[in-house]
């Protein structure tokens, strides 16, 4: 019996494929518990190390890496980071990163909008003198 307490998980599969190794076996015999989990472990790290869990490119990668507060060492990058850390660390599901990203995104034009009226206002009062 092995003690799981005392060995990490890749000490334990390496004396299960050691033991494994040293089997006899017969033709037509059926893998034994230890080795099926050994293999599914093992098949599930290697899907889990494919690309399906890196981030894909995206064309704003540039300014998002730029705007970290350890390229711009300001108050207010830092503060932005963790406000953004407190949202992220708030929501568990993509959909909910999704509605909150979306929610951004809308307070931006929101307020891109309204720069936009007050430069049309003062072009307005002042542009045709």
């Amino acid at each position: 019996m092995f003690r799981v307490s005392a060995m990490t998980i890749n000490e334990l599969i390496a004396n299960i494929k050691i033991r494994a190794s040293g089997r006899t076996r017969y033709e037509g015999q059926k893998p034994r518990v230890d080795e099926m989990l050994v293999a599914e472990i093992e098949r599930l790290r290697a899907e889990l190390d494919g690309s399906t869990w890196a981030d894909k490119p995206l064309p704003e990668d540039a300014a998002i890496d730029a705007a970290h507060p350890l390229r711009t060492d300001t108050k207010e990058a830092h503060a932005r980071y963790t406000e953004a850390m407190r949202l992220v660390g708030a929501r568990r599901s993509k959909g909910g990163l999704v509605e909150m990203v979306n929610w951004l995104l809308a307070e931006k034009a929101a307020a891109v909008d309204g720069l936009r009226a007050e430069i049309a206002a003062i072009t307005e009062t002042h542009g045709n003198k």
